[in-house]
């Protein structure tokens, strides 16, 4: 499989790349107008922080997992005035540079629910602060 970097580069200025899943272990900055979606499963980006750099005006993510494997790392940086588009993108690791959505948006891989048994009516309650 390309690299992602080489996939980006190969799309036209404003084009759409097309991924159909899988892993990339590379920090990515995106430079121009570009589309990216994975479909049908999720593509994940995952290298040391910043993961993914935008710096331009007109990107468009959808369907993309974002992850910082530094403690503490930043998954996303956006330029000032770039304002991406997102489409169901999930990011481990801080977000920078998006006032509105800056801070750590690190999630738990696993929601731990406890001991459900089928067939039986369970009553939990799931706060998010």
């Amino acid at each position: 499989m390309k690299t992602l970097k080489e996939q980006i580069k190969k799309t036209s200025r404003g084009g759409i790349l097309e991924l159909s899943g899988g892993e990339f272990n590379e920090q990515v900055i995106l430079k121009r107008p570009i589309i990216i979606r994975s479909a049908p499963s999720y593509a994940t980006i995952v290298d040391k922080s910043p993961t993914l750099t935008i710096r331009n005006k007109n990107v468009v993510l959808e369907n993309l997992n974002i992850v910082s494997n530094d403690a503490g790392g930043v998954g996303l940086f956006v330029k000032k005035n770039c304002n991406p588009v997102f489409r169901d993108v999930f990011i481990k690791g801080k977000v920078e540079g998006l006032d509105e959505e800056a801070g750590d948006w690190e999630k738990s891989d696993v929601l731990d629910l406890a001991a459900l048994e089928p067939d039986n009516e369970t009553k939990n309650r799931l706060v998010i602060l």
